[in-house]
């Protein structure tokens, strides 16, 4: 079936306004080509002297002193699972095992495809099957049956210490980066945008202790490491740990379906004010960005000439200065009658504010609406 998007107010202004596009709370989009859905996770559950083999050679024991002055004991193995090496640590202490490895690997082998929220009980409950045979949870699996799990309580026994919440976006145009990097935040929050080769390029709000949300250029992260995709991709991920995973609702296994987990990016994103329209493109801002070592000369050069004054610089200098002011201003002029765009997660695009044609969401398999 499809689902009507509300059309956007035209009585919202340009700056500062939002996209309110987002779905009634119980849909969400389609799970089709993976494009949404669970990345990294880490999950923790409790131990019994007897459920592992302390002298184990598999078991690296190792020792961490805390802040306060405490020495910590764990027993730590690398994991070969599936093409991933997945981090084990047990806790003697606490008597808790804490797992670590990317949820998305354990299904698909294509680097930009995110975990479906609902195979996730099912991938872990496969990984601990398999690792049963050196670590067998009393707290999990039945001792009368130990090919069992716990009844159908198993899954709230799995605690959740991180999970990375995941959209991809199919953007050709890098021109929103800018937009984005000015936008107005939480004052809680740290703000922090980065650059490097391959045109690799990400911006960041981050809390102190409890997570952080990204939006990154992964086409170019990939292209870092060798492997080839499809062009055009930016990956908004949230990471999520401690006070974050409980105020959305996310502290088990048990929690995570494709409602629960939607919900958490549909708040994330609200929450960093990554929705707003984004004005038509100001020479200013085409200048920043095409020429951001001689920004500040280039707009002070532009400021100078509207004042009617004359810059004092060599011949060669000033004419380096106008060849490059002549191609900011042919690429705002191309965009000066373009309408206000704004970043739609349902889609996963870039799209206009007024554009009628796109005022429908994707269709959501009816199939998938059930868990």
């Amino acid at each position: 079936m499809k689902i009507n998007q509300p059309k956007i107010s035209q009585q919202v202004l340009l700056t500062g306004g939002y996209a309110h596009t987002k779905p009634k709370p119980c849909q969400y989009p389609s799970l089709k080509n993976h494009q949404w859905g669970i990345d990294t996770f880490e999950f923790s559950f409790y131990v019994g002297q007897n459920d592992y083999a302390i002298d184990s050679e598999i078991w690296e024991s190792k020792a961490w002193v805390n802040a306060s002055g405490e020495i910590l004991y764990f027993h730590v193995l690398i994991y070969d699972y599936r093409g991933q090496k997945v981090r084990i640590k047990i806790d003697t202490k606490k008597g808790k095992c804490y797992i670590s490895l990317n949820a998305a690997k354990l299904v698909h082998s294509d680097p930009l495809a995110l975990l479906d929220p609902h195979q996730l009980s099912s991938a872990i409950y496969l990984f601990l099957k398999e690792i049963k045979v050196f670590l067998s949870s009393s707290y999990i699996w039945l001792k009368r049956n130990p090919g069992q799990p716990l009844d159908k309580k198993w899954k709230t026994q799995v605690f959740i210490t991180r999970i990375d919440l995941a959209r991809n976006f199919s953007i050709s145009d890098p021109s929103f980066r800018h937009s984005l990097e000015t936008i107005e935040h939480f004052g809680k929050t740290r703000h922090i945008t980065e650059k490097s080769k391959l045109d690799g390029w990400s911006v960041t709000q981050q809390w102190k202790a409890s997570g952080k949300v990204t939006l990154y250029h992964k086409t170019s992260q990939l292209a870092g490491m060798g492997i080839s995709s499809t062009s055009g991709i930016y990956r908004l991920e949230h990471q999520i740990r401690k006070s974050r995973r409980n105020t959305l609702g996310l502290k088990t296994l048990d929690d995570i379906n494709r409602v629960s987990t939607w919900l958490a990016l549909e708040k994330t994103w609200s929450g960093t004010k990554w929705n707003k329209f984004m004005d038509p493109q100001s020479l200013n801002s085409v200048i920043a960005r095409k020429f951001p070592k001689k920004s500040c000369e280039l707009i002070g050069y532009v400021q100078m000439l509207n004042e009617g004054l004359t810059p004092v610089k060599d011949p060669k200098t000033l004419k380096n200065y106008q060849l490059m002011i002549q191609e900011a201003v042919s690429e705002t002029l191309a965009t000066a009658n373009s309408q206000a765009r704004y970043l739609d997660l349902f889609s996963g695009t870039l799209k206009l504010q007024f554009d009628e044609s796109k005022t429908q969401t994707p269709p959501v398999n009816a199939g998938e609406n059930s868990e």
